[in-house]
């Protein structure tokens, strides 16, 4: 299985529009960011996790055309994509498109673009949506749930509740690869999908505490806590220089912890049992219902 990081940028990039650098040193290309996402893909097989603004650039630059979409909650930086989505489908995918979120999150898209939808989205668990009458091609959105497995063009996806701020997000493990942008804190009951994770994608946005977004000490916690091989920092604003960030980190031991970088590609080894499996069956939340 392999990642391919389409971005790891905050809610605006860097440089911010209007070529705003902050700390982060332009002559670095490590440092310029679009907006979060990655692509899983094995076998043939992708799958996009969020589709935020720069949808259009991250496909064209990486050649990619997904297959299925899986979104991890309603913030505009990780759904505003969904407005290329009509010429997308049309143009390039040429099929249906799977998209898998929660309620919100369903709401969410709705309310930013009523404009492309034909008709009413009910909360349903699976539910063909068209954006006009005469369009050929539908979005099929399969409502997911904290706490309940689900496929997504073949892969085995574990969707877990994050503290994000005022709201929540969902964290993803798909066997042992997990994302985690956007997140401040964990739920108890998402604790067991927490261990023996082999890669962590996770949530580095400022420098300072927030009350909805890492930073490195909150990595660290992490880090001590659940021991993963390999930490890559995603959702880093315009004052995380990518070299002082790395540099942070290797002076005090966590050579382990690493910045991601746009177009950085990440092997996960096989992995013949998916570890938290059995924590999972007795995680129910009711995180995503309406």
């Amino acid at each position: 299985m392999r990642i391919t990081v389409l971005g790891c940028g905050a809610t605006y990039g860097v440089p911010i529009a209007g070529g705003v650098w902050g700390r982060c040193d332009p002559s670095n290309p490590k440092n310029e960011r679009m907006r979060p996402s990655v692509l899983v893909f094995e076998d043939q097989r992708s799958l996009m996790i969020d589709i935020g603004p720069d949808f259009r650039r991250q496909t064209t630059k990486a050649k990619i055309v997904p297959d299925a979409i899986v979104i991890t909650h309603g913030h505009w930086d990780h759904i505003a994509g969904i407005g290329e989505l009509p010429y997308y489908m049309e143009m390039a995918l040429r099929r249906n498109l799977d998209i898998y979120a929660d309620d919100a999150t369903m709401k969410c898209v709705v309310g930013m673009f009523p404009y492309l939808f034909a008709h009413e989205v009910v909360a349903t668990d699976t539910r063909t949506i068209s954006f006009g009458d005469d369009d050929e091609y539908r979005i099929i959105w399969h409502r997911i749930r904290a706490g309940e497995a689900f496929e997504a063009n073949g892969f085995h996806v574990l969707p877990f509740s994050q503290h994000h701020g005022g709201s929540d997000s969902l964290g993803l493990r798909i066997r042992n690869f997990v994302y985690s942008p956007d997140v401040k804190s964990f739920p108890t009951e998402s604790l067991p999908l927490l261990s023996n994770i082999e890669t962590w994608m996770l949530d580095c946005d400022y420098w300072e505490p927030s009350s909805s977004h890492g930073d490195p000490r909150t990595v660290v916690e992490l880090v001590d806590r659940f021991a993963p091989k390999r930490v890559f920092l995603t959702h880093m604003d315009e004052k995380m220089d990518y070299a002082t960030l790395q540099s942070w980190f290797e002076d005090r031991g966590y050579g382990q912890v690493a910045p991601a970088f746009d177009g950085m590609e990440i092997s996960i080894p096989e992995t013949t049992e998916v570890a938290g499996m059995s924590a999972l069956q007795s995680v129910r939340t009711d995180v995503g219902r309406l």
